[in-house]
């Protein structure tokens, strides 16, 4: 496949993403030492910054809650909960526009609950209001 085909493959794929997003394509091109061939490598990435549509979900587990983000939350899920020691379940995943945001958000109002990183020790009273409906900060 010539390098024309790879990129032009690349950028159809960008065309027909589902979930569109600003997304960065680079295209690195180089000489092998010694031998002159040249290697083509396209890399797409997608700006953080950029509006993205998908899903903020909360699974607790081991009496912790994880708020976090993702465009497929029950595959999320799936492979999460494989990891973890104890059971897990999903509580809530909410379509939200930019997803990015609201789980910057709804991680600064429960803040003072952080255990580590996504973790949160959120009271009961909480995680029935997340579970009845959608938090404010969504």
């Amino acid at each position: 496949m010539g390098k024309r085909d790879r990129l032009e493959r690349v950028l159809l794929s960008l065309r027909d993403d589902p979930y569109p997003t600003e997304q960065v394509v680079s295209v690195i091109a180089k000489k092998e030492p010694g031998t002159g061939a040249r290697t083509i490598r396209v890399r797409r990435s997608t700006k953080r910054s950029v509006k993205a549509a998908g899903y903020v979900y909360f699974i607790v587990s081991g009496g912790l809650c994880k708020i976090g983000l993702s465009r497929t939350p029950l595959s999320r899920f799936e492979s999460l909960s494989n990891d973890l020691d104890s059971p897990a379940h999903l509580i809530q995943a909410v379509r939200v526009a930019n997803m990015h945001d609201a789980e910057r958000r709804l991680h600064e109002k429960y803040g003072t609950y952080r255990h580590y990183n996504e973790w949160f020790a959120l009271p009961e009273s909480i995680l029935i209001e997340i579970m009845t409906g959608l938090p404010s900060a969504c």
